[in-house]
């Protein structure tokens, strides 16, 4: 995994601009930019989510990896609330995949 993802994940925690877990994102009442699931993910986290309109990504991280990107010990899911901060972690994306 791009270190530029995994970094852009830690700063957007640092500024604030991160909701981690299903209760503080169905707590937030805003549309959220962007939601991020591991890839090992339950199905119940997943559906419990289905209902938000938002864009999503499910990059090849475990539980444990996304988690340790933003300083928690796991994280299923999370969502980016900035969508200046969305746009960086898409792109960063996509240029891993252009160049895997």
């Amino acid at each position: 995994m791009d270190k530029n993802f995994l970094s852009t994940l830690g700063l957007a925690r640092r500024a604030g601009k991160l909701l981690l877990g299903v209760e503080s994102i169905q707590k937030y009442r805003k549309p959220v930019a962007l939601l991020i699931y591991a890839s090992d993910a339950s199905p119940r986290v997943k559906r419990s989510l289905s209902g938000r309109t938002e864009p999503f990504l499910s990059p090849e991280l475990t539980k444990e990896q996304l988690g340790r990107a933003v300083g928690c010990k796991e994280a299923a899911v999370i969502a980016v609330t900035d969508a200046g901060f969305a746009g960086m972690i898409r792109n960063k994306l996509e240029l891993q995949e252009e160049n895997a």
